[in-house]
């Protein structure tokens, strides 16, 4: 299968008669179905707000995506010693940009550094971006259905560019060449 976010630029999620994508608008616990379940309306894919593009003005989302071991997604099951069909598949992706849609590591740092087999976010784990104020935690999920723990605390400090501001006392009076004087520099 596609990820979510390309089958949502192609309408084939979230689109009339394609099946939902679930937007987290604010915190909460989201339910998405497995990405292969049939004969079922509910959510495919969660999309939860990341930020905005700096360049173009485009919204960021993260793509939350749960698979199972069935039909084309079978191979999953045994790819890598993958926990891919036994977790969420976290993508970012921006709004308007094809070539955005990147699968994020849930656990960074593991061995092998080409780690598909743990880069699923399982139950007990949580991802924090401090700078998007997102943190997404697995609460449950069986083989048709995994609930998603979204916390939104949007920070509100900013950071921005500005002159560094010096302070200099010491000194004060005229003393002759060679003397010490103590000066402090803030």
């Amino acid at each position: 299968h596609f990820n979510a976010f390309h089958k949502e630029t192609l309408g084939w999620l979230n689109a009339s008669a394609a099946p939902p994508i679930v937007v987290a608008s604010a915190s909460g616990a989201y339910t998405i179905q497995s990405y292969e379940a049939t004969g079922s309306s509910g959510a495919r894919a969660l999309k939860v707000p990341k930020g905005v593009d700096a360049v173009t003005g485009a919204k960021t989302w993260y793509y939350i995506e749960y698979r199972r071991p069935v039909g084309y997604d079978a191979v999953l099951a045994s790819q890598y010693g993958s926990n891919l069909v036994t977790g969420l598949i976290v993508r970012q992706g921006t709004d308007g940009d094809g070539n955005s849609s990147y699968m994020l590591d849930m656990t960074p740092g593991t061995i092998p550094t080409f780690d598909l087999g743990d880069a699923a976010l399982v139950a007990g784990q949580s991802f924090n971006d401090v700078a998007a104020g997102v943190t997404l935690s697995l609460v449950a999920a069986d083989s048709n259905a995994a609930t998603v723990q979204v916390s939104m605390n949007p920070t509100t400090a900013s950071c921005t560019r500005a002159a560094p501001q010096l302070s200099l006392a010491g000194g004060g009076s005229t003393v002759a060449a060679g003397t010490p004087v103590s000066y402090a520099l803030t």
